[in-house]
């Protein structure tokens, strides 16, 4: 109902004669699968002036407006009268050019054609009117890319070869698009990642877009399949920094930390996982880590204190609740896992 009111007030307000809006992206593509996401968003293209757009919807439904005008887009944060609507995000129809690998693009007015074009998969580059959305009707669906075919067939696929040369963090997205379509990677997909990890494509992306990543992944139903196709692939092994190049430890941790949730243990997932990847960093990289995704100081010097904890099965009963968690996630099997596990279950962080 919320979903359908909100959608009134945007085609009165917007849908114009010379100015048309379209859905794309992931609500299109839940349409077509009848999913209902989780915290519901909107992604709107507009033929036309979206910032302008954005600023008249506001003064209607109040929340937090953002402008990016760079970037020609605009967003609406929880807007008030819309309980239960966490984003509508805008964008003018437009182009992009990567001046740089892992550099953010620099785009230009365009047309929904080459608006479609320029995105990560083809399962994101369909559209559809704003009208035929709201009658859950698609018969106009606008798919210039075959994403139907492939949402059918369960394919992750890019649109170009230099997709993850120009944008590494579509490395990431495809990877949580097949853990959520539990699907596959179209051949030349997989290959040109693969090209992209061997190329060292991941050190051109900075610390705070690795960690939006990551966060991204944490946020997930299932995250921990995400992580397997991380391991997969490759890409853990391929994370700047890490001390063992296989990413082995970071895929035991999500697992395990996945199975202790499961179990009631209320510690964040992506502040875990955080914690576990800055475990397996160098030193260095440790630190550039940390001040990367702009922490306080004393924020720093509580994780490096935590990670630097030692905790066995001997000392566990001293260890505080997060460093306990953190040893286990790092102790596969065996005696002393069973030990702080016990020690866990004592505790009550999780069910018996």
């Amino acid at each position: 109902m919320q979903e359908q009111e909100l959608i009134k007030v945007l085609l009165r307000l917007g849908d114009l004669p010379g100015r048309p809006i379209f859905v794309v992206g992931g609500a299109v593509r839940d349409l077509l699968i009848g999913e209902c996401p989780k915290g519901w968003d909107l992604d709107l293209v507009v033929e036309g002036d979206a910032i302008s757009l954005a600023e008249q919807v506001f003064q209607e439904v109040g929340g937090v407006l953002k402008k990016f005008p760079d970037f020609l887009t605009a967003k609406i944060i929880k807007p008030d009268r819309f309980v239960g609507v966490a984003e509508i995000d805008f964008a003018t129809a437009r182009r992009e050019v990567y001046e740089q690998p892992g550099a953010l693009p620099r785009v230009t007015p365009a047309s929904l054609e080459d608006d479609l074009a320029r995105r990560d998969f083809s399962v994101n580059a369909m559209a559809l009117r704003l009208s035929e959305y709201a009658s859950r009707e698609w018969s106009g669906l606008i798919d210039l890319a075959g994403g139907f075919e492939d949402l059918q067939a369960r394919h992750i696929k890019v649109l170009h070869a230099r997709s993850f040369i120009d944008d590494p963090t579509r490395i990431f997205r495809a990877c949580r698009y097949a853990a959520r379509l539990r699907g596959e990677f179209e051949p030349q997909t997989e290959r040109l990642l693969k090209e992209a990890l061997a190329d060292g494509a991941l050190e051109s992306v900075s610390t705070a877009r690795k960690l939006n990543e990551l966060k991204k992944i944490c946020l997930e139903r299932s995250p921990e399949r995400v992580f397997e196709i991380l391991f997969e692939q490759g890409v853990l092994a391929r994370w700047p920094g890490f001390e063992r190049q296989t990413g082995e430890v970071v895929l035991q941790a999500a697992q395990e930390l996945s199975a202790l949730k499961s179990k009631g243990l209320s510690q964040d997932y992506y502040g875990t996982m955080f914690k576990v990847c800055c475990g397996e960093l160098n030193d260095a990289k440790r630190d550039a880590f940390l001040h990367g995704a702009s922490l306080g100081k004393r924020e720093i010097k509580s994780i490096q204190a935590l990670l630097g904890e030692k905790v066995c099965a001997a000392t566990c009963e001293d260890a505080s609740d997060e460093a306990l968690v953190l040893a286990i996630l790092r102790v596969p099997s065996g005696d002393e896992r069973e030990t702080m596990l016990a020690e866990v279950k004592r505790r009550s962080l999780v069910q018996a």
